[in-house]
């Protein structure tokens, strides 16, 4: 047997002596040694060599493409050659025997219509949006809530229609009210195209209101970021809650931390309100809000009055309102004696609030407006001559508007001295007057403000009408020179005597110019303004109605 080439390593290999049978032919080659070797495998490879480059040869030389020539592939028809089949293995025997005890394939079942043989697209979008959105009105609220998760187009579609069965009501202009329902859609409102930040929110509290709802609110504050601010926000706190609670205190921080300018509280007093400490646990906070309204004891319980004195501490307060506390005079001289608000400009607050602690407060602070709400709580008695009180030891020059009750401006005047500063002074009349007439009260807080301009006397309904008639022995001139006047008549449609007897007032103000008439009554401007020039000392007195 000849020489033979090796399958494994290419080489050249000799048969064994013992495996020559007889009568075969012998090669009469000389035994291969190391040089043969070399010299049969280099040939065996410049063969190859050979091979290829005939190959390359028969193709032709390459042609040049020029740069910038796009080049398409085409395809040739590639002939298939029959191969034999041969056994198979044992591996794929063994295999195909798994595949056929598992049994026969299982029949999938048709797509039905809703695939289009076109990109596989569902045919609803091929559909008017106008049908889509009449389909809308037949769905429940939880498949519209669902129905909106789908994919922007028909969260558009949808959301009008769950907005309208939860009653919530997209803001036309910069103005949102919200309830409990309202909140449910306030999340989904965020993420709609027609989404537009308000410039003042209105949130009803009630007792039907849940952490859920807080929640919901919480969050949509957190998503306002950057430019996107709601400047002034409003708790009605009106129908609840009774006490403060973890998650509405989670929300008045994210409130304050929201950047807002104005935040708004309007509640009632619930009870009597706690004893508060010296403000331990409060802390400084970032906020920006510069108009604060706290008009409910719920941020002067134990829980919240760490809430409240960090606000008041922390921001930047140019407006304070402080009413409805349910503080007692002890409560009010500690909660006002740690506070330093250095930018504060007008200040609010409630009757209960004692004088004395209030000028301590003032004089600390340069506050131009001050306003006294009496409300429900009664003021201290005072006594028959109530000036007649010791030296003022505060020293209010910045204060140009002053407002609240007259026996609480007369005991405010005990503490301090105001200068000619003082332009405009507004006296709230209360049901009945402490020296049985209402004007004396007027001339006895007047006297002593030279700089008075401009004078509103407010007149409520249950105002007894005997005090509104001049005194017995004529009421004296008024020593300050009122050059505006305004009366607020709020009880004149029950009785006209009020026009009548106020009227008779006119003659006190030498030096009024203008007279402003705020009333309800059905007379005419014309009846009004003759009845109130025929008792003016002046012939010149521009009078001007405003129906209330």
């Amino acid at each position: 047997m000849g020489l033979v080439q090796s399958h494994f390593a290419g080489m050249l290999a000799i048969p064994p002596k013992g495996d020559a049978h007889e009568g075969s032919p012998i090669s009469s080659d000389p035994a291969p040694t190391a040089q043969n070797f070399c010299t049969a495998t280099l040939v065996e490879v410049a063969q190859k060599r050979k091979f290829c480059e005939d190959q390359d040869s028969a193709l032709g030389p390459p042609t040049k493409i020029p740069r910038g020539t796009s080049l398409v592939l085409k395809t040739s028809s590639v002939s298939v050659q029959q191969i034999p089949l041969t056994t198979p293995s044992l591996k794929r025997k063994s295999s195909e025997d798994q595949d056929l005890s598992l049994g026969p394939p299982a029949k999938v079942p048709r797509t039905s219509s809703l695939i289009s043989p076109r990109g596989y697209s569902c045919f609803i979008w091929r559909l008017p949006n106008e049908l889509l959105g009449h389909i809308t009105t037949f769905l429940p609220p939880n498949s519209l809530l669902a129905l909106t998760q789908v994919c922007q187009l028909l969260k558009e579609i949808a959301a009008p229609r769950y907005f309208l069965l939860l009653g919530f009501d997209t803001p036309q202009s910069n103005y949102l009210s919200l309830d409990d329902r309202g909140c449910e859609a306030l999340l989904l409102w965020r993420r709609t195209r027609a989404f537009a930040v308000p410039n003042s929110l209105y949130f009803s509290v009630s007792r039907t209101t849940t952490d859920d709802h807080l929640y919901a609110l919480r969050t949509f504050f957190e998503s306002l970021t950057g430019s996107k601010i709601i400047r002034q926000v409003h708790l009605l706190l009106f129908s609840g809650p009774d006490k403060p609670s973890h998650s509405f205190l989670r929300l008045l921080e994210c409130i304050r931390g929201s950047g807002c300018k104005e935040l708004t509280c309007h509640g009632l007093p619930w009870g009597e309100g706690p004893w508060i400490c010296r403000g331990k646990g409060a802390f400084v906070c970032n906020t920006e809000i510069e108009s604060l309204e706290l008009s409910s004891s719920l941020f002067f319980t134990s829980m919240s009055i760490a809430f409240t004195l960090s606000t008041l501490r922390s921001a930047p307060l140019v407006n304070l309102r402080l009413t409805n506390t349910a503080l007692t005079a002890v409560q009010w001289t500690k909660f006002l004696g740690d506070l330093r608000l250095r930018s504060l400009r007008s200040l609010e607050i409630e009757a209960t609030c004692p004088a004395r602690s209030l000028v301590e407060f003032l004089s600390r602070h340069q506050v131009k407006t001050l306003t006294i709400i009496s409300g429900t709580a009664r003021c201290s008695s005072l006594p028959r001559s109530p000036l007649r009180r010791a030296r003022p030891t505060a020293l209010l020059s910045s204060l140009t508007r002053l407002d609240g009750p007259p026996s609480y401006i007369l005991s405010l005047l005990r503490y301090a001295y105001i200068p000619g500063t003082l332009e405009y002074l507004g006296l709230r009349l209360g049901a009945s007057s402490f020296t049985d007439c209402f004007l004396s009260d007027v001339l006895l807080c007047t006297e002593h403000l030279p700089g008075v301009n401009e004078l509103s006397v407010r007149i409520p309904a249950e105002a007894d009408l005997r005090a509104l008639a001049l005194p017995e022995n004529r009421a004296r001139t008024c020593l300050v020179r009122v050059k505006d006047l305004t009366l607020w008549i709020l009880n004149s449609e029950s009785d006209v005597n009020a026009i009548l007897q106020c009227a008779q007032w006119l003659p006190t103000f030498p030096e009024i110019e203008d007279l402003y008439l705020c009333a309800g009554t059905s007379r005419s401007d014309d009846e009004l303004a003759h009845l109130f020039r025929s008792f003016s000392p002046s012939s010149s007195l521009g009078i001007t109605v405003l129906r209330v």
